[in-house]
């Protein structure tokens, strides 16, 4: 028998993987049909690039991303990843005020069990990407690749 059960709260189950998917298409054509009045949302785009359920699917967390231009290059890079951070939570504050609404037209039609509540979230993970990026091309760690790389004709160790 089994002590552990099947699936652990970092990996997904099947059918939550197939239930996200589904409500991320239904938010994603929501979100392309629907006016909002609110100006947050009326003025700017944004990527939903996920949604994860909850093992029971009661709850589905929403990952969204701007779709901007950056800022002005002559401004400082603080003021620019203020600017950035400040609007992401404006429209995660603004997608939150709006659960309630596009929670009940997600699910119409659906033959759900639950119509799981909805809370969107900044999607972090390409400024991740960025600044490890950044780090990486710095000089100081391209200094101490280039010291470890063997000279040319040297066989590497291995």
């Amino acid at each position: 028998m089994r002590s552990r059960p099947r699936h652990s709260m970092h990996q997904p189950g099947q059918r939550q993987l197939r239930v996200g998917e589904l409500l991320r298409r239904r938010l994603a054509d929501l979100f392309l049909r629907t006016e909002f009045e609110d100006a947050v949302l009326g003025r700017g785009r944004f990527a939903l690039t996920e949604v994860r359920l909850s093992a029971d699917l009661k709850w589905a967390r929403a990952y969204v991303m701007p779709l901007h231009k950056q800022a002005a290059q002559d401004e400082p890079a603080g003021e620019r990843a203020g600017a950035r951070a400040h609007g992401m939570a404006a429209l995660v504050e603004a997608l939150n005020r709006h659960a309630p609404t596009l929670r009940r037209q997600m699910v119409q039609g659906l033959h759900l069990k639950f119509a799981p509540q909805l809370q969107f979230v900044a999607d972090e993970r390409i400024a991740r990407a960025h600044a490890l990026e950044q780090i990486l091309r710095s000089p100081s760690v391209q200094r101490d690749l280039a010291a470890e790389r063997p000279p040319d004709g040297v066989p590497p160790d291995g």
